[in-house]
């Protein structure tokens, strides 16, 4: 995993992460139904404490980019793909 916490950095670090993984959903590195690390692992993978892993998944669980299945794990979403299509719907029905 190549990502870099700036610690020294005004933004938090869960927003930072939460930053890395939308991008990682984004450009197809997670590919739809994705299924994430556990929150310890990825603590312990960017040396961060679990919390601060929840606070960045909880931002993009929120976002409707990740979904949780109760004792399987967190995903990345299907309607990854869909959101800009709906957006510009939106805009067109407005318009």
């Amino acid at each position: 995993m190549r990502f870099e916490l700036h610690r020294d950095h005004p933004q938090p670090l869960y927003q930072q992460i939460a930053e890395w993984m939308r991008q990682q959903i984004l450009s197809g590195t997670w590919p739809e139904h994705f299924k994430l690390q556990s929150e310890i692992d990825l603590a312990h993978e960017l040396q961060v404490n679990r919390g601060t892993i929840r606070n960045a998944i909880n931002a993009l669980l929120e976002a409707g980019l990740l979904i949780r299945k109760h004792g399987k794990g967190t995903f990345v979403t299907g309607q990854v793909l869909e959101q800009p299509l709906a957006s510009s719907l939106v805009t067109f029905l407005k318009g």
